[in-house]
């Protein structure tokens, strides 16, 4: 799906002007949304939507390549399950992620190793990963 059939999501009692909703990549749902350069998935629960094959977070490809790559500079991913926040660079994700397919289409997976983890209470927490850890 081209940039061109994007959303662009007004009205309401906050302005959300500018913001675009990012479809998944069979245009049945829309996976998040881009908002002053940063694209925020919708809906993720770690215990549903975690990737155990690679540890890590995954979008869809055609969504990231047509939408996030080009129109944003983060990703946020709020777990739904914990409320912590994952961060990562849509650079380091395109340079670090893990292309798959495990039943539902192509996705980019990033391991949790190279996002950045902010608890609920805003403190980071040190990443398991520089232990050996599955941080």
């Amino acid at each position: 799906m081209p940039i061109s059939d994007c959303i662009t999501v007004t009205g309401g009692s906050q302005s959300y002007s500018g913001v675009i909703r990012v479809p998944s990549d069979e245009g049945s749902r829309i996976i998040g949304v881009i908002r002053d350069s940063t694209f925020t998935k919708s809906n993720w629960h770690y215990s549903k939507h975690m990737c155990w094959k690679h540890h890590a977070i995954g979008l869809d490809r055609g969504a990231f390549v047509d939408y996030v790559k080009s129109l944003a500079t983060t990703i946020i991913v709020t777990d739904k399950d914990t409320g912590r926040e994952y961060r990562a660079s849509v650079e380091d994700f395109e340079r670090l992620s893990i292309e798959d397919n495990l039943g539902w289409g192509q996705q980019l997976f990033l391991p949790l190793k190279h996002w950045e983890v902010i608890e609920p209470d805003g403190h980071k927490p040190l990443q398991l990963a520089l232990w050996g850890g599955r941080g």
